[in-house]
This record gives C-alpha cells, sequence and structure tokens, in this order.
C-alpha cells in the first residue's frame, strides 16, 4: 500500500513542478515549456 501510496505521490509532485516550472513561476532554466499542455488537455480524459 505503502509503494503505491508513493508512486501516486511522487506522479503529482512531477506533474506539478513541470507545471509550476511552465507557468513562469519559476524564472530558470530554458525558455521553452517542459510539456506541451495544449496536447495534455485535449488527451486528459474527462
Amino acid at each position: 500500500m505503502q509503494f503505491i501510496l508513493g508512486i501516486i505521490v511522487g506522479a503529482a509532485l512531477t506533474l506539478g513542478g513541470a507545471y509550476v516550472h511552465d507557468t513562469g513561476m519559476v524564472h530558470a532554466g530554458p525558455k521553452q515549456p517542459f510539456v506541451n499542455w495544449t496536447t495534455v488537455k485535449t488527451l486528459w480524459p474527462r
């Protein structure tokens, strides 16, 4: 159970970190975003 919870929390932190970086809240790294958020929005199940 802890392993599954760890995977879920790790994935959430990874996606959250990429989103924070790409929205401009962090001003470090390349100018190009890590993730194509338009594609993510079209592929995300509703």
